[in-house]
């Protein structure tokens, strides 16, 4: 692999322009974090003066981010909704917050409490504007929406955090949950939840766990299909230098589960805590899981109008393997390394393979109701009318009696049924 995650085309990438719908949208995203960034002001973290934060961030180098904000995009104008346990917007996060919500019945915008500060660092690895020498956000531009879990990560309110999501009416394009649900395997209503959040176009990621042993257990959200799980990497010495370690190692905590979709850095990762000027370090998936919500926001900024779909096939097809083919499926490693530049700069055809999406379709089947958003859900599909949108009678008789009869034979074969048993 290319350690820096460059490109394996020369072909000068041509970008589709943003759509009217999109600015307007950024437009008023823009106001309504000047106007939070304002009441939370007196409350704001002091500029810090740490020296090499930012050579720290190793995975800024690896990733080509800097490539990335110099000849693309900085994610200005995405929205990536963090299901965590809140943000605090201040320091590196001030001016990159929306007001979010919770679920512990005090409404919108009880998002500032975050007694783990672990919404907060995930947010800040996303979409850190790096406040003085603070830690930058490898999309530095990406707005945060924050969904608080005020009772930790379980699988009912992870459930209604989507169901949420999924029922607004400009939903956020990338949703992050660096959580354990506690579920294991993806119950029904999470999965259908899932559905309704990727029908609305929200590219959905999840950390894999950090309980890597001879027994991988799953955990939800990530074992549901139609989200991205996210392995952890880090450099085999974690000198944070690409050119003194070429030499990438998964992290040796990080699950190993078939429904692996990607692997990002997770290992050695740099964060702040309130109340401790030194830097604290930490390792796992819920960091990688972070770091790739804000790669694929990235990817979704410089494509704003793409199919989700498309999009996720596009990460597919870039991603890279340290030593498989290209397209193999690894349980630590996914479909590969997330390579964000080359996601954006590669030549992928459009009806690249996607199945991460296409196992989503397998367990749950798009809804075939008329008039229902289809591609992304990042533009109106508009009103049906006219012909188009006539049910026809005829068909509906037919289906009906069709039915019906089909139901008069279950019922019959239920009581032949019944007769043998008793008999």
């Amino acid at each position: 692999m290319d350690p820096a995650g460059s490109a394996d085309t020369t072909e000068e990438a041509v970008l589709p322009m943003p759509h009217p719908r999109r600015a307007v949208r950024r437009t008023a995203v823009a106001a309504v974090v000047a106007a939070t960034s304002v009441a939370l002001s007196s409350a704001a973290v002091p500029a810090r003066a740490d020296e090499g934060v930012r050579a720290e961030e190793w995975w800024l180098v690896t990733l080509a981010a800097e490539e990335i904000w110099k000849e693309h995009t900085r994610g200005e104008g995405v929205v990536v909704a963090v299901i965590d346990s809140g943000v605090i917007p201040t320091g590196d996060l001030e001016g990159a917050v929306l007001p979010g919500f919770s679920y512990d019945g005090s409404g919108r915008g009880d998002t500032t409490t975050d007694p783990d500060f672990h919404g907060t660092s995930m947010a800040t690895l996303i979409a850190g504007r790096g406040t003085g020498d603070g830690v930058l956000g490898i999309a530095p531009e990406a707005t945060i929406l924050p969904v608080r879990l005020p009772r930790g990560p379980n699988d009912d309110d992870t459930t209604q955090a989507l169901r949420t999501l999924a029922a607004m009416d400009d939903p956020p394009e990338v949703v992050n949950m660096s959580i354990d649900s506690g579920g294991g395997e993806c119950s029904s209503d999470m999965q259908e939840a899932v559905r309704a959040a990727v029908d609305k176009g929200m590219i959905l990621v999840a950390s894999m766990g950090n309980d890597h042993s001879s027994i991988d257990y799953p955990q939800s959200p990530a074992s549901c299909p139609g989200v991205l799980g996210v392995g952890a990497f880090g450099w085999n010495n974690f000198g944070f230098r690409p050119d003194d370690a070429p030499d990438l190692r998964i992290w040796s905590k990080s699950e190993h589960q078939p429904y692996a979709a990607f692997a990002a850095p997770g290992v050695h990762v740099i964060t702040f805590l309130p109340g401790r000027d030194e830097p604290f370090y930490v390792d796992g998936t819920s960091d990688s899981a972070a770091i790739a919500s804000g790669s694929i926001a990235l990817v979704r900024a410089a494509y704003p109008d793409m199919p989700s779909r498309e999009l996720v096939a596009r990460l597919i097809a870039s991603a890279k393997h340290l030593d498989l083919p290209a397209g193999t499926r690894d349980p630590a490693w996914g479909f590969g390394v997330l390579r964000p530049r080359s996601a954006i700069e590669d030549t992928i055809p459009t009806d690249a393979p996607n199945p991460i999406y296409d196992e989503l379709d397998e367990v749950a089947p798009p809804s075939a109701t008329p008039g229902a958003p289809a591609g992304n859900g990042l533009d109106d599909p508009g009103a049906v009318s006219g012909s188009a949108g006539a049910v026809d009678r005829e068909a509906l008789v037919l289906a009906g009696f069709a039915g019906g009869l089909v139901l008069l034979g279950l019922v019959a074969a239920g009581v032949v049924l019944l007769v043998r048993r008793r008999g």
